[in-house]
């Protein structure tokens, strides 16, 4: 970050108010969506001689059929990009700044290779959040209709569900969190408490104890990313990967009959790929310097 930034930054903080209130303004927008998708859903496939009562006894259930699923993913994601664009432009407009520059739209100038060891080395970071998340499980048991989910998906569905659930989320939920809030979070506080903020936050869109855990430190890994590279697009693509991945898992797993824990050479070699990434992650982002102005 240069001086010049440094010294507006320091002459004019960062207003932060706005971030907590359309942070919560994107929370229950997301509420409300799931609760829209829900009626749609119940609407949808309530049968002529059931009474509504009825149906929404059942709601539950059909919700985690693959199609509706799918579709209560897609439309959760369209609150976060909504106010994130529309914060973002504001903000820009007050800065006399451009859009693309405040939220963090441009793509980084980084060699293929950095990109791949982002990607690969999300997984390592991945696999440490989720030690938080299956303790939390020993005591608060997590929704077993996911696990149905996965079982009950037929082929096609399963790869439209993992492709949603990867990209829908991986692309809205980064434009709001590292673009919107983190992004004006840097310019009032230090790094570590802009991304430790921004992340708590990211965990707490997640509801269930278990994906609040599993997402907060996920957060701060993408957050580094992200004001590294000063762009959303390697966190958007390494939570993607990620988000997706995950779920390839895990229908593999519990439809196609994929062991839990692959054999011993495959876990060799890929761990071995995974943690090379992921060390040749942690030593461009901590060598590397934000060459853009910070957000304004």
């Amino acid at each position: 970050m240069n001086d010049q930034t440094t010294a507006g930054n320091e002459s004019t903080p960062a207003r932060v108010w706005p971030v907590i209130v359309l942070t919560i303004v994107a929370f229950i927008a997301v509420i409300l969506a799931q609760i829209v998708a829900s009626l749609a859903v119940l609407f949808a496939t309530k049968g002529s001689n059931e009474t509504f009562a009825e149906a929404a006894g059942g709601l539950q259930q059909k919700m985690f059929e693959a199609p509706n699923f799918v579709f209560s993913i897609a439309v959760s994601g369209i609150p976060l990009i909504v106010v994130g664009l529309t914060g973002g432009w504001f903000s820009a407009m007050r800065q006399g700044a451009r859009l693309k520059t405040r939220l963090g739209l441009s793509v980084p100038n980084i060699s293929a290779t950095t990109w791949l060891a982002f990607v690969l080395g999300s997984v390592p970071v991945f696999l440490v959040a989720l030690l938080p998340a299956a303790a939390i499980s020993q005591w608060i048991p997590g929704n077993e209709g996911i696990l149905d989910l996965y079982r009950n998906a037929n082929l096609l569905w399963a790869i439209v569900m993992v492709a949603v659930v990867g990209v829908v989320p991986g692309v809205s939920e980064e434009l709001f969190f590292r673009g919107f809030v983190q992004r004006r979070l840097l310019k009032r506080y230090s790094p570590a408490v802009a991304i430790g903020m921004t992340s708590v936050l990211f965990g707490l869109i997640h509801v269930a104890p278990q994906s609040i855990a599993l997402a907060i430190v996920m957060g701060v890994w993408l957050g580094v990313i992200a004001w590294r590279t000063d762009s959303i697009w390697p966190s958007a693509l390494c939570h993607t990967f990620v988000n997706s991945g995950w779920n390839a898992y895990q229908f593999g797993r519990l439809r196609l009959g994929w062991p839990d824990i692959p054999s011993i050479w495959v876990g060799i070699v890929a761990g071995t790929l995974l943690v090379i990434a992921f060390v040749w992650s942690c030593r461009w982002l901590s060598r590397r310097s934000v060459w853009n102005d910070a957000p304004t």
